[in-house]
């Protein structure tokens, strides 16, 4: 019972920042893509339980907009992949949209799909074509939630 309290209230938590312009119920396509170039790079099991999980109504988190939290209203319901590695995991996406390098960061945390992290806001990457180039694991350390943070607080 306390559970679908929980929910219902982190779903109208979810629906007041869609109203407010700070989220919305689906990826991007410049996301879809990190994400897909990760999967790729996965094994066929993890891909599978990713795809299941993207599979899912959830709220992408958008207060900050070069940061992209993907938010399930229940995390119990959520299926979790089988290994340990994905606790906490950060992939660094290699691309190239203009011309120009950029690194993008797709993320894992408590063994599910956590965020994409880009340098530039979501609003740069609209109408580009963006060509990934290589994907490597990165070290979770390296999130751009810490960068963020130090710019924007000191």
């Amino acid at each position: 019972m306390l559970g679908n309290i929980s929910k219902v209230f982190r779903y109208l938590n979810a629906l007041g920042h869609y109203q407010a312009g700070a989220g919305s119920w689906s990826l991007r396509p410049h996301e879809e893509a990190f994400i897909e170039a990760v999967l790729q790079e996965l094994s066929e099991d993890v891909a599978n339980v990713v795809r299941r999980q993207l599979a899912r109504k959830d709220f992408v988190e958008r207060s900050n907009p070069r940061i992209n939290v993907l938010s399930p209203f229940d995390l119990n319901d959520v299926e979790k992949i089988d290994s340990s590695e994905f606790d906490d995991a950060l992939y660094n996406v290699r691309f190239r949209m203009d011309g120009k390098r950029q690194t993008a960061h797709v993320t894992f945390y408590e063994r599910r799909l956590f965020s994409v992290e880009t340098k530039l806001p979501g609003k740069s990457y609209i109408g580009k074509t963006i060509s990934v180039e290589k994907v490597e694991r990165g070290m979770a350390r390296d999130t751009m939630t810490k960068e963020i943070d130090r710019s924007e607080h000191g």
